[in-house]
């Protein structure tokens, strides 16, 4: 009996590489509007060697993510797996997997799903699947994908020939072997050509230290692991310091079930659930760890925790007595290209509550020279203390959003030296974070880092959509002709907000 749609389920078939004659077989999981929100986010479930789409932990991960967090999840067949196309002697390279991950990107980042653009903040991989996105990442920089999760996957890749040896003595004679693959809905013989394995035991993956710096990582392995030596764990994680989390699951083996078959007292006493082959399934624990994890929550906690810092020596926040939650927006990464934007150039705050001389001293010391208040109102009179110290105090009054943007779109393309703040306008500093390159993803976690009295029991989760929504309607064209801008314009801007510099310089 083959695997049962659930009815947030749809098959999505693929094209690879443009050939009408290599094609993946995906699952589209999609948010359940009764149980939770649709969101814009989306991840990508991967399988490891021989496998298939529904193995593991792969379909409860994303039966959860759907139907708890509202993310969109497509987890695929690679060629020469499951329903995909069969590529007899060819076998499937290193290559050919991330050819696959790459397609799928592109169909939910370029509005394959229903016209609806998504954003990838998530790459879940299994076993061979944990090699294939990491080095998908590391082909394509350009692109940021907040969160990787790698479970049971293998760092030497020495040790992969060295099993192959020593269970297969003809190897090399033969120019590959025959191991019980998933294909068309049942295990059977399959050929796995030397190219193949070479793909993957040539590898050494210490390159993970080349990750994008703002990803964080998930690690998790049983701790009776049967295929890789447990020692990768460590590997993997000690070249991950800094932004790894590690989870072992006491009694996992490599597919995250139990080593011992459980009697029948055992399985009726019992609370974990029990596999068909009568062993304790693990992948129910797997999914939640790795569910919890990708929760809006805790991935803004592990944001914070690296944005507290614009660079090594220059703090993100600053105590400046009057203005709630100030904060210097710099720092953060330009996408395609080794640029970041200004940092000391552009501050934030959600409020101003009171102008004070410690006010002034603070933004005298920060060189500010304008300070533009977007509440609807004005926040609160400022009195004279900022205009008698030659800081410019710009408050809304009558002016309408778009009026006020174009005041402060029009000061930085005029005026990039002199460094101002822009107080309580989430919308413009978003705008100007687009506009200048800034990662969609890294824009959405930085608009999060308002004080939580401002969200008024709002969830960070729906903030978050609300913000990703925002973006995913934002166009360059609808942003000239709110600030009467031109493409010149823009493209002034642009060189304005950012600089080559590395952010770790002073």
């Amino acid at each position: 009996m083959g695997y049962q749609y659930q009815d947030n389920e749809e098959e999505v078939i693929l094209r690879v590489r443009d050939s009408p004659e290599i094609n993946i077989s995906c699952i589209l999981s999609k948010p359940e509007s009764s149980n939770c929100p649709d969101t814009p986010r989306a991840a990508i479930l991967v399988h490891g060697f021989g496998s298939h789409k529904n193995a593991v932990f792969l379909s409860k991960l994303a039966r959860k993510l759907s139907k708890e967090q509202g993310v969109y999840t497509m987890r695929i067949d690679f060629i020469n797996c499951g329903d995909s196309t069969k590529t007899g002697e060819n076998g499937r390279t290193l290559q050919d997997d991330i050819d696959c991950i790459n397609v799928v990107y592109k169909y939910l980042s370029t509005g394959g799903v229903h016209g609806k653009r998504l954003f990838v903040d998530a790459l879940v991989g299994h076993s061979r699947g944990v090699v294939d996105i990491f080095n998908w990442q590391l082909q394509h920089p350009e692109i940021y994908v907040p969160n990787l999760v790698a479970c049971a996957g293998r760092f030497i890749g020495r040790g992969l020939l060295d099993s192959i040896l020593a269970n297969n003595p003809d190897y090399e004679e033969k120019g590959g072997r025959f191991i019980s693959g998933f294909q068309d809905g049942a295990y059977r013989p399959v050929w796995v050509p030397y190219k193949e394995d070479e793909s993957l035991f040539t590898l050494e993956m210490d390159t993970v230290k080349h990750v994008n710096k703002d990803t964080s990582t998930l690690l998790v392995y049983g701790t009776r692991e049967n295929v890789i030596p447990l020692e990768d764990a460590a590997r993997y994680n000690n070249t991950l310091a800094g932004r790894n989390t590690l989870k072992l699951i006491p009694g996992a083996d490599h597919c995250f079930l139990g080593t011992e078959k459980l009697s029948p007292e055992q399985r009726r006493l019992g609370k974990l659930p029990v596999h068909k082959s009568g062993v304790v399934d693990y992948n129910f624990h797997v999914a939640d760890e790795i569910s919890e994890w990708l929760e809006v929550a805790n991935v803004h906690k592990r944001f914070l925790e690296k944005a507290r810092m614009v660079h090594p020596y220059l703090s993100r926040w600053h105590d400046v007595p009057g203005l709630s939650n100030f904060r210097d927006i710099g720092g953060y990464a330009v996408s395609n290209s080794n640029a970041y934007l200004q940092y000391s150039k552009i501050y934030r705050c959600d409020d101003l509550t009171g102008v004070s001389l410690g006010t002034v001293a603070h933004l005298k010391r920060l060189e500010i020279a304008k300070v533009y208040d977007c509440s609807s109102c004005g926040t609160r009179d400022p009195g004279s203390l900022l205009q008698e110290n030659n800081i410019d105090y710009v408050c809304r009054a009558n002016r309408t959003p778009d009026e006020m943007h174009a005041l402060i779109y029009k000061q930085i393309r005029d005026h990039p030296m002199d460094p101002l703040v822009i107080i309580n306008d989430s919308e413009l500093i978003l705008s100007l974070m687009v506009v200048a390159g800034v990662d969609p993803l890294l824009v959405a976690q930085e608009a999060l880092l308002y004080s939580s009295s401002s969200f008024r029991g709002v969830t960070l989760g729906t903030v978050y959509t609300c913000v990703l929504n925002a973006i995913a309607n934002l166009s360059l064209d609808n942003v000239c002709t709110r600030v009467g801008f031109t493409c010149n314009d823009i493209n002034t801007l642009r060189d304005n907000l950012v600089t080559k510099f590395p952010k770790e310089a002073i």
